[in-house]
């Protein structure tokens, strides 16, 4: 093993990082991939989707998760969601395993890629969303998201580079096209300086795809040799030459380019070069020796990502002695203008090559795809309710997701639960204690508490999915009164699960996880004005601290709260009407319940009320297919007992799974003076959600359409 693991450490001391061209469940589970990393100095992780597609054909790793999701999704069956969920809990363990590598040198090595859909290769808004999204879901900072080298591409390289995205710029065939990559990464972290971005923590890779080259060069080689026999020979011999030529010729463009006054000026701003990445590593042809595309291009600064056949030859045979990209550069330009005389037009082999390497990628991923949808169906095909073997009860916890901004009243709103169901049935989580950095790490980073890297997702899933299946955790503990992180506290699962925070839905894995989903959307002007209140009486804030955190946020709230709302079921908005008033004691609210849970009715008494309005089969502001109910702030007290009547009619059981709680001792809120008040529409929005908690929790049919047809599941059935 010595042996082994010097091969790919001299790499490292030559300046070159060796990473693995190759990501799947079973190499994570069976603890080959953490010996790679440990062992024999393996530094990174890439992977795209012909590889994961092979990753999940072969083998049953996947199974249990794709069980799962499959029977949590309440739609028609969307096999690139589930494949997404998998992929990215793959590269999020990959990522783990490799930490202690990236936290050696933040920005240097220790990554893993994940790569946008190959259909986005030609759309640059849907090539920067998806990746937005995939980094918000992943949520390590030790990811690179790979972008194709095509024209949309690299517009979308440069606006996230410009965000602090890490970047793999993949499929590179040619010298022009890797210039323009260059040129994208200057522009993109010369934008991000703009914004004060801290560069050294912005890395970027451009995988030049190597063996291709020589699989098209030498076809077209052997065609020419077939037509001119007295150059026949010539030709013969020029095959094998083009991809390293081409490969050692693109170094030499680095090397100008990290010259010249572009990149001079970047590195005074201690930004970190964008590297070459070699990719397309292993030999095609069995006549070429399979390490030569490792041998040949060994360099400073570049990474070589390979495939497990080639790492397992490297180390066992591989001869790494000394620096060959530089020393191989003469011959290089000589084999390329031997090419060029013998009529090969190495950038049309490029454009060819990039147009077929899409092609190919999309096709592996539409097979993917169906490979998905084929499993899904599969387990949805079994027969009975699917149960894990563990389960002990026949029913189990309600799990409710309740999220939006900071001060939206999340709190205020499902304080009304623990009356309503009675404290000892309840286990109530808020998402800020999985916030991986304290206040102020934050500040040093530059990252504020909505930031996906400021948040710790993977103990958020494990510990959602341990209290699903009734265990008990030990989770963190934030403290606002100081911004540090304390604990651990204890949480044990009980009937209802109530988790609330700013990013319940972000990551699609704890989403899917939700058996009731509610958002929390006052009108801007309230929210800031609770969120005052609030942070100056119990936080310890001055106003103009808490202005100056509003501004500060305003980006990560577009990025990563705002979106969450098109994924709830039900949306509640307090809102001032025609009042200008902040008083909650005299606010409107409007719920806008999806159909995406069983139809809420109110009696013809309600609806007839002067203050309260019910729209049915509208769409929402998210284009979603909705009703909708909005109760006047000025109802009278009679008017709420109405109402109250109405809803308590449809609670089923309402004397045994509800304790029954009149309207004025619900919509109780803290005012200014810190002085308990009530507010009949809160009073009555906190009862439509329970209602709406015990619609998700008794054997209900769920409304899921699928390809025009209505489907019916009970809740009960989904024991995750």
């Amino acid at each position: 093993m010595g042996k082994a693991a010097n091969s790919l450490e001299r790499l490292r001391a030559l300046g070159q990082s060796a990473w693995c061209d190759e990501l799947s469940r079973e190499l994570i589970q069976n603890g080959t991939l953490a010996r790679l990393i440990r062992e024999s100095g393996v530094r990174g992780v890439t992977t795209n989707p012909a590889i994961f597609q092979k990753a999940l054909t072969f083998g049953d790793s996947y199974q249990e998760q794709v069980a799962r999701l499959a029977l949590a999704q309440r739609d028609s069956i969307m096999p690139k969601a589930i494949y997404e969920e998998l992929a990215v809990a793959d590269v999020r363990a990959a990522a783990d395993l490799l930490r202690p590598i990236y936290a050696e040198n933040p920005g240097a090595d220790g990554f893993v890629s994940l790569e946008v859909s190959p259909d986005l290769a030609d759309d640059t808004e849907g090539t920067i969303a998806e990746a937005r999204r995939l980094h918000a879901a992943v949520a390590r900072e030790n990811l690179m998201i790979k972008i194709p080298a095509t024209h949309a591409g690299l517009k979308a390289v440069t606006e996230l580079l410009a965000e602090g995205i890490n970047v793999n710029v993949t499929l590179i065939f040619g010298l022009t096209r890797y210039r323009q990559v260059l040129e994208a990464w200057a522009a993109g972290i010369g934008r991000a300086h703009e914004r004060g971005l801290p560069l050294d923590r912005i890395a970027s890779v451009a995988s030049f795809f190597v063996s291709r080259i020589d699989t098209m060069v030498d076809r077209l080689l052997d065609e020419k040799a077939a037509t001119q026999d007295g150059a026949a020979q010539a030709l013969i011999e020029l095959k094998g030459k083009a991809a390293i030529a081409s490969a050692r010729a693109a170094y030499g463009v680095w090397l100008e380019f990290m010259g010249g006054e572009t990149a001079r000026r970047l590195c005074e701003l201690h930004v970190r070069p964008q590297r070459l990445l070699w990719a397309s590593t292993s030999a095609k042809n069995p006549a070429y020796r399979d390490v030569m595309y490792v041998e040949e291009l060994v360099g400073a600064q570049t990474v070589n990502t390979m495939p497990l056949q080639t790492i397992s030859a490297v180390l066992d045979h591989g001869q790494i002695a000394r620096e060959t990209l530089m020393i191989g550069a003469a011959q290089a330009d000589s084999h390329l203008r031997a090419l060029a005389a013998a009529g090969i037009d190495m950038e049309g082999v490029a454009r060819e090559l990039e147009e077929q390497g899409i092609r190919l990628f999309a096709e592996a991923f539409e097979r993917l795809l169906l490979d998905v949808e084929t499993r899904v169906a599969r387990e949805r095909s079994q027969p009975g309710p699917r149960t894990l073997a563990s389960s002990k009860a026949a029913r189990r916890p309600i799990f409710v997701g309740i999220g939006g901004d900071s001060g939206s009243g999340k709190s205020t709103l499902t304080s009304a639960f623990f009356e309503m169901f009675g404290a000892e049935r309840i286990t109530s989580i808020c998402l800020d204690d999985y916030h991986s950095l304290d206040r102020h790490q934050r500040s040093l980073v530059g990252l504020t508490a909505l930031n996906p890297r400021a948040n710790n997702f993977a103990l958020m899933e494990e510990q959602v999915f341990a209290l699903k299946g009734g265990k008990s955790i030990r989770k963190p503990v934030y403290d606002h009164r100081d911004g540090t992180i304390k604990g651990p506290e204890v949480v044990e699962p009980r009937e209802v699960v109530i988790i609330q925070g700013l990013h319940p839905f972000l990551v699609p894995a704890i989403r899917h996880a939700f058996d009731l989903k509610v958002w929390l959307d006052p009108e801007p002007a309230l929210r800031i004005e609770w969120k005052l209140q609030r942070d100056i009486a119990k936080r310890g804030y001055t106003r103009e601290q808490v202005l100056a955190e509003l501004e500060a946020r305003r980006a990560d709230v577009e990025a990563y709260i705002q979106p969450q709302r098109r994924y709830a079921d039900l949306v509640v908005c307090f809102y001032g009407g025609n009042r200008s008033t902040k008083d909650m004691g005299h606010l409107s609210v409007r719920i806008v319940l999806r159909h995406t849970l069983p139809r809420f009715e109110l009696d013809r008494e309600a609806i007839n009320s002067k203050s309260v309005r019910f729209f049915p089969d509208v769409l929402d502001e998210d284009g979603l297919p909705s009703d909708v109910i909005e109760i006047d702030g000025g109802l009278s007290a009679e008017e709420a007992k109405l109402i109250e009547a109405s809803i308590w009619a449809h609670i089923e059981g309402r004397h045994g799974e509800l304790h029954y709680v009149p309207p004025e001792r619900l919509g109780s809120y803290e005012e200014k003076a810190r002085r308990r008040r009530h507010s009949d529409p809160l009073a009555l929005a906190q009862l439509i959600l329970g209602h709406r908690i015990l619609s998700a929790q008794e054997s209900v049919l769920l409304r899921v359409t699928a390809k025009g047809h209505e489907r019916d599941f009970r809740a009960d059935q989904y024991i995750l």
